[in-house]
């Protein structure tokens, strides 16, 4: 985003398209390689293909609507991505439109602490007995309530998206160098390169699992022994299971699993949010925040001293 906001800024200066391109070919970022080189222009490919979905680029490149939140929070992704969404999907419209000016207030809070300054709770801290303890004497909940139902609707459907663009970029890629990548043959624990017998590919059983195999561009045919083929769940399913030589890596797609995920309404996870920005929101007791919700650095981070 920040690359298209310099050039457009410049308005396609020489100088800005010279840094642009002399930054995309670091040896850091190529993976030292030509097969990294491509992979880093296919990814950018489907970059630019999401943030127009997103409408955060028009057709041309120039940044639009919502762009100057995304790009001023580019150190929150992809929350600063999620916020964007839940704009576009009048969520926080929604919201603040509530007939209790006092829930819509605390709703919003509850929603900005599910993006921002989202600090986990250990598990061994969550367990009911402890909490009950904690709350009992204390005016914080400790505990951060699930994410708004109308929010966690659309952060899923924006996943969706995402998964389906960058699903798309693997299978574009792979397909377009599979000379280049070769066959997958190297087994994904051990290292070990299965080579194939001709005297037993030729073999009736052989052709037989041949004809009947699921046939996948994009998963790694050993976990496509299981029955999977190139439809994939989330973005951590992709990045986990794709074939050899293609190097994915979640952090690096703007995935909204983990603040869905958190939400408690569809993930089997133990953990919870701090309430901390919530808790301080409405009590304001800096001593009971930091006494409640199990540190003194929060106290310095919501209230600092200075």
């Amino acid at each position: 985003m920040r690359l298209f906001n310099l050039l457009d800024g410049s308005n396609n200066a020489e100088e800005a398209v010279k840094s642009i391109q002399s930054l995309l070919t670091l040896p850091r970022i190529s993976f030292c390689s030509g097969v990294g080189q491509h992979q880093l222009l296919h990814h950018l490919r489907f970059s630019i293909d999401y943030l127009r979905r997103a409408r955060l680029l028009d057709r041309e490149g120039r940044p639009m609507n919502l762009f100057g939140i995304a790009a001023h929070l580019f150190y929150t992704e992809p929350s600063n991505l999620a916020l964007v969404a839940l704009l576009r999907g009048g969520v926080l419209h929604k919201i603040c439109g509530r007939s209790s000016i006092i829930d819509a207030k605390r709703n919003f809070i509850i929603l900005m602490a599910h993006l921002f300054g989202r600090k986990n709770l250990p598990t061994s801290y969550t367990t009911d007995e402890n909490i009950k303890l904690v709350i009992k004497n204390s005016p914080s909940i400790v505990v951060l309530p699930p994410l708004p139902k109308i929010a966690h609707k659309v952060l899923i459907e924006h996943d969706r998206e995402i998964l389906r663009v960058f699903t798309g970029y693997a299978l574009a890629y792979t397909t377009q160098y599979a000379d280049q990548l070769g066959p997958d043959n190297e087994l994904p624990l051990s290292k070990k390169h299965y080579s194939e017998d001709p005297a037993v590919a030729s073999t009736p059983f052989h052709q037989h699992l041949r004809e009947t195999a699921i046939h996948v561009i994009a998963r790694s045919p050993f976990v496509a022994n299981s029955g999977h083929t190139d439809c994939f769940h989330s973005i951590k399913e992709l990045t986990r299971t794709c074939r050899s030589g293609l190097h994915l890596n979640d952090n690096a797609i703007p995935s909204m699993g983990h603040i869905t995920a958190i939400a408690g309404q569809d993930s089997n996870e133990t953990y919870a949010l701090n309430a901390y920005l919530l808790d301080f929101y409405m009590h304001g007791q800096v001593a009971a925040l930091a006494a409640a919700n199990g540190s003194d650095h929060l106290a310095s981070v919501v209230f600092p001293t200075s």
